[in-house]
């Protein structure tokens, strides 16, 4: 090797040194930062053998199903932008260590059986799950550095604010940025207590012509026999267990289900029915129930906490609490 390109080498490698020194702080650093993904598998480890009741689905049961108000011990496993793919991998990671587990709701919304997070602006969210619950999407790039990096992974921007602060943040401190939500409560539910009202004189016809449109976005055809298999594994798995399932549909305001695709809707309902008729499940249909007003959510398709309350207690008369086979709410 020629003296002048070991000289250069040698002052670019010590150029460098300070840099990845900081980069590796920060990887270190950024591995105890709390984060709602995090959160939510510790508090659900902490109570597996108690566990009655398990709510799955996206942050519309998630900040829709408080647990407080139904009859058994229950967890609110749903998350936002969950799909139906980490809804069924996170039951049966956990299955064989919840031997009280009698009932799972499953949210199903519209769009729920049409999509993945690697198909929306939310795929960030795949490597959250591949690091804080251990489950990776089948279809995860290899070659992501958000893999093997947290840098990455929380992005350049928000590491250095947190760096600011010594890493001293919590995702329920609004001051900060956080790609990994707030945090829940213990047991899994998403919807502060203090949310009981919102106003919703933003939300109206455009409102609710733009979130549809935004689900049509999510909703690929080439998905749904996929999501369909996931359900019949677990929906298969919970059989032997004799665990029953109730498949609900969350209500919201008429001015986002008014311009709902009927087809897609007819194929959902289809779809449900199926599984249901198969595996000897229940369905509880909220969406266009008229208990439910404006009031009652924190835009137009997400109950806030007074709502959240309402329609639990009303799901554990109808199906917690109530009959084997719970009626079909309209």
């Amino acid at each position: 090797m020629k003296p002048d390109f070991i000289r250069f080498l040698s002052k670019f490698l010590l150029f460098l040194l300070p840099l990845l020194t900081l980069v590796g702080y920060a990887e270190v650093r950024l591995r105890g930062v709390a984060n709602g993904y995090g959160t939510k598998r510790a508090s659900l480890e902490r109570q597996l053998d108690s566990v009655e009741v398990l709510v799955l689905g996206s942050s519309h049961a998630y900040n829709g199903i408080d647990p407080n108000c139904l009859s058994f011990r229950a967890f609110n496993l749903a998350y936002v932008s969950q799909s139906t793919y980490y809804d069924t991998r996170l039951i049966r990671k956990y299955l064989d260590r919840m031997p009280r587990l009698r009932l799972v709701l499953v949210e199903t919304n519209y769009f729920s059986l049409w999509d993945q997070l690697a198909n929306t602006n939310q795929s960030w969210r795949d490597f959250f799950y591949l690091h804080f619950w251990g489950i990776r999407y089948r279809n995860l790039a290899w070659f992501d550095l958000r893999r093997v990096s947290y840098v990455a992974l929380y992005t350049l921007p928000i590491t250095l604010q947190y760096a600011l602060h010594n890493f001293n943040v919590s995702p329920s401190r609004d001051s900060l940025p956080s790609l990994a939500d707030p945090e829940a409560c213990p047991n899994g539910f998403g919807c502060c207590p203090a949310d009981t009202t919102t106003d919703l004189a933003c939300v109206g016809d455009s409102w609710g012509k733009a979130r549809v449109q935004y689900h049509d976005s999510c909703i690929k055809a080439s998905n749904l026999s996929a999501n369909i298999a996931d359900l019949d594994t677990m929906l298969d798995e919970l059989g032997r267990r004799h665990v029953r399932v109730v498949f609900v549909t969350m209500p919201a305001c008429d001015c986002y289900s008014r311009y709902l695709n009927p087809a897609i809707k007819l194929r959902n309902e289809q779809v449900i029915d199926s599984l249901c008729s198969k595996h000897g499940c229940g369905r509880a249909d909220y969406l266009t129930d008229r208990r439910f007003v404006c009031s009652d959510f924190s835009d137009g398709d997400h109950l806030n906490f007074r709502g959240a309350q309402k329609l639990s207690r009303i799901l554990d008369r109808d199906v917690v609490a109530g009959p084997t086979e719970p009626r079909v709410a309209r």
